[in-house]
């Protein structure tokens, strides 16, 4: 486990203002709506956060 003490605070904040435009754009382009539209979801915020919970893995039925 690599622990938070070896981590430069601002080069860490140079790395994710480098990388979040890419980030970003994962999950607003129109692509990602025509996917997840595709398997049944409807397109916008449920496609938008489907997108960014399914890295995380399934998850457990609703009660």
């Amino acid at each position: 486990m690599v622990s938070a003490d070896h981590f430069d605070p601002a080069l860490v904040g140079r790395a994710h203002r480098a990388v979040d435009p890419l980030h970003s754009q994962l999950y607003f382009a129109p692509e990602q709506d025509e996917y997840l539209s595709a398997v049944g979801l409807k397109p916008g915020r449920m496609s938008y956060f489907a997108g960014r919970a399914a890295p995380m893995g399934p998850s457990a039925p609703a009660w």
